[in-house]
């Protein structure tokens, strides 16, 4: 009997382990799960047609992709495609973004380790022996359907669970996120998307006055990663450099400045600006346009208006905002005479 009375009080500490969820958590979950499965399969519809890439950009970054496979990371950075650009090929490491086919390599090389792959189907296209091919062939669909995941987290802490889903629905069915993202484009958007949302999930949490200034500083470096990531990815990383810098200003209109959000954008911009000068395909040339130039400027003022709070007298902080500001025209004519400052469009 004493034995049965332990199995029994056994079985009754097990039962305590259980897991209580709300029946609204869970709803909310099955809903969550529902968007994502219904963003993967619109995507993976043009398998009916067999494993293929879409235009001729996807090609390259399928090869760029391959060849970092096939020789390392690093191999890319003196790559000199001869089957481009004849007669004398493409230098990869000058003329592409490395973002999106060393995040499918890295990815691939994960799979490969954990024996995952994807299964090849017969069609008329002999680049489905080619493992690689058919696992580019089919990461952009995945790629999206992480991208409508952070689409949820981020409208969830802009307006709570309902806000989030919703969010990830329109972009789960946004017909022109599902053209760039479908079955075989394998091209910058598959990752620009994911790093712009992710940056702008990180820097709003950045620069909350709720959270302390270690967790502030920890999300701004995450911001200045994923944009950084942009960077190394997709030309169009100056949109979302742009919107942060106006946004930025707009705070300092409204006079919500603080001490974080100084500490936010140097973290942001700094661990940012330094990933785009170690990319060579952008290089320091990317610090001297004027969509840049801007990132700068705001910042200048970021620290007049830090430098502005200390100052208690009304008569010096006029002049303090003078000099700095005949400083700033002063400064920005003088490098543009001399030719450091790259007029828009070139």
């Amino acid at each position: 009997m004493k034995i049965r009375e332990k199995v029994i009080d056994a079985l009754r500490s097990f039962r305590a382990l259980r897991f209580t969820i709300s029946h609204t958590s869970l709803l909310h979950a099955s809903l969550l799960l529902l968007i994502l499965f219904l963003a993967f399969m619109v995507r993976i519809l043009p398998i009916r047609w067999g494993y293929y890439l879409s235009e001729f950009d996807p090609h390259w970054q399928y090869r760029f992709t391959k060849y970092t496979v096939d020789n390392g990371f690093l191999a890319w950075t003196s790559w000199r495609d001869p089957m481009s650009w004849h007669p004398h090929g493409r230098d990869a490491a000058r003329t592409s973004f490395p973002g999106l086919p060393l995040t499918a390599a890295f990815f691939y090389s994960v799979t490969r380790a954990l024996g995952l792959s994807i299964p090849s189907m017969y069609t008329a296209n002999p680049l489905t022996a080619d493992p690689v091919f058919n696992f580019c062939v089919v990461f952009p669909v995945i790629m999206a359907t992480l991208t409508c995941l952070v689409m949820y987290l981020l409208g969830k802490d802009i307006g709570g669970k309902e806000v989030g889903l919703f969010s990830a629905f329109f972009l789960a069915l946004s017909s022109s996120y599902i053209g760039r993202t479908s079955l075989g484009f394998f091209d910058d958007e598959t990752v620009g998307i994911f790093g712009i949302l992710l940056f702008i999930f990180f820097f709003l949490r950045s620069i909350e006055r709720e959270r302390s200034l270690r967790s502030n500083l920890t999300y701004g470096i995450a911001a200045g990663l994923s944009l950084g990531y942009v960077i190394a990815s997709w030309g169009a990383s100056r949109y979302p450099i742009g919107m942060t810098v106006l946004f930025v200003f707009v705070l300092l209109l409204l006079r919500r400045y603080s001490s974080r959000l100084l500490l936010s954008y140097s973290a942001t911009f700094g661990v940012a600006l330094f990933i785009a000068v170690n990319v060579p395909f952008v290089g320091f040339r990317f610090l001297t346009e004027v969509s840049i130039l801007a990132v700068f400027g705001v910042f200048l003022l970021l620290c007049l208006a830090e430098a502005s709070s200390h100052i208690k007298s009304a008569k010096m902080k006029m002049f303090f905002v003078l000099a700095f500001v005949a400083f700033c025209i002063i400064l920005f004519l003088v490098l543009s005479w001399l030719g450091y400052i790259r007029p828009l469009g070139r």
